[in-house]
């Protein structure tokens, strides 16, 4: 691993480890759930798995969803890192310990709040089913972004060669992939678009930014 050059400007076993950890949790995925991890990574292409596990919307605090969870927070952690040294231009960043672990932390607290604040919503304005619906839907999505983009993020890592156009083309198509999300998202939820809750749905897609902004303004 010490002769693995990193196309950041610090390196380290670590960011090896990272990805290793990410592979185990998938592999582990696989054996105890293998058809159901296939559906849910390519479920932007295709709705199989939104139908097959509708039934399940709401239940998040599973075996599936911990390894689900953990590998989304570390794929999302190690793109943040790599994109906050990349404009990094004063190397401040980079004088920052425990950088990464910090990223993962917020993170948490990111879908923490985001999924707090989602139920309460849903109780306050009587829509837990419209709610929970919606957060199966978004989580899914999120997750297959997630893995569609880990081969995009370590070729930006680990090819020195062609680091800055890797780089590019990684947020390219993870732009790409957001979008669909989005789009998706509103399209599966339709039903409740034309039922009146539109604008329900829009504000809860907003509460994405908004834990955001509740983290950074406890951390200033």
């Amino acid at each position: 691993m010490n002769q693995i050059s990193l196309l950041l400007p610090i390196k380290g076993d670590w960011i090896t480890a990272a990805f290793l950890l990410i592979f185990l949790l998938l592999v582990v995925a696989k054996y105890i759930y293998k058809e159901r991890l296939l559906e849910l990574t390519f479920v932007l292409f295709n709705k199989r798995y939104l139908i097959n596990y509708r039934n399940e919307q709401g239940d998040f605090y599973n075996l599936f969803y911990v390894i689900l969870f953990s590998v989304q927070i570390l794929v999302l952690s190690l793109l943040i890192y790599l994109t906050a040294h990349y404009l990094d231009v004063d190397n401040r960043i980079a004088s920052i310990p425990f950088l990464f672990l910090k990223i993962i932390g917020v993170l948490i607290c990111y879908f923490l709040i985001r999924h707090l604040i989602g139920m309460f919503l849903g109780q306050v304005f009587q829509l837990k089913k419209a709610q929970e619906k919606l957060a199966f839907v978004k989580i899914s999505y999120l997750f297959s972004v997630s893995i569609l983009i880990l081969p995009f993020l370590i070729f930006a890592y680990y090819v020195n060669s062609y680091g800055l156009l890797a780089f590019r083309l990684l947020i390219v198509v993870l732009s790409i992939l957001l979008i669909m999300r989005y789009v998706f998202t509103m399209k599966f939820n339709k039903s409740a678009v034309l039922g009146g809750l539109f604008y329900f749905i829009l504000y809860l897609c907003a509460l994405e930014i908004a834990p955001l902004l509740l983290i950074f303004k406890i951390i200033n």
